[in-house]
């Protein structure tokens, strides 16, 4: 189990790039800076993230409408469940990566 480092900057521009720069949730390609990663966690206290089923990638836009939203952590899982098979490789090599 990872526990989720944000402040890492080269994982986050790494797993911004497996999914080549491109909202989980609108499907928009924009700069990695105007992507943000969304932990989901497996329950409501801790952001503890085992692998690519536990992470979203999503602009800016989107991630502040799924916190407006509260919406629930299954239906996030929802586009996860999507997410083509070498992007899901991708970020699971990432994330079992140390993080500096």
């Amino acid at each position: 189990m990872t526990i989720l480092n944000l402040s890492s900057a080269l994982h986050e521009k790494q797993l911004k790039l497996a999914t080549g720069y491109c909202c989980e949730s609108c499907g928009s390609v924009v700069p990695h800076s105007m992507l943000e990663l969304h932990p989901i966690p497996s329950d409501n206290e801790t952001k503890i993230v085992s692998g690519a089923s536990d992470i979203l990638v999503l602009c800016t836009l989107c991630h502040t409408r799924l916190h407006d939203a509260v919406i629930p952590h299954e239906l996030q899982r929802s586009a996860i469940r999507i997410r083509p098979p070498e992007v899901m490789e991708n970020i699971n090599g990432i994330l079992s990566r140390p993080f500096t």
